[in-house]
């Protein structure tokens, strides 16, 4: 199932994003959508993450933290875990 905000993505881009077209035959499209969708997300957070800097052990970094707080953003939004 293709994640709400990725869906209505691709629907402002024109994209049909239903699973089923009239008929029910299957999108296929949908699923070459989706996986392009996920990969461009996936890589915006590896671009984000290249921009932690190394801390003293013990020491707060909030240059850091803001730039997890923004990828675990991107991951909720998106639905996407485990990067």
């Amino acid at each position: 199932m293709v994640n709400k905000n990725i869906k209505e993505i691709g629907t402002r881009a024109g994209v049909y994003m239903e699973e089923h077209y009239d008929g029910g035959f299957p999108n296929e499209s949908l699923l070459v959508v989706e996986d392009y969708a996920i990969q461009l997300i996936e890589k915006c957070i590896r671009l984000c993450s290249r921009h932690i800097t190394d801390s003293e052990p013990g020491q707060t970094n909030e240059h850091n933290e803001a730039i997890m707080m923004c990828v675990n953003s991107i991951q909720d939004h998106f639905g996407i875990r485990g990067l």
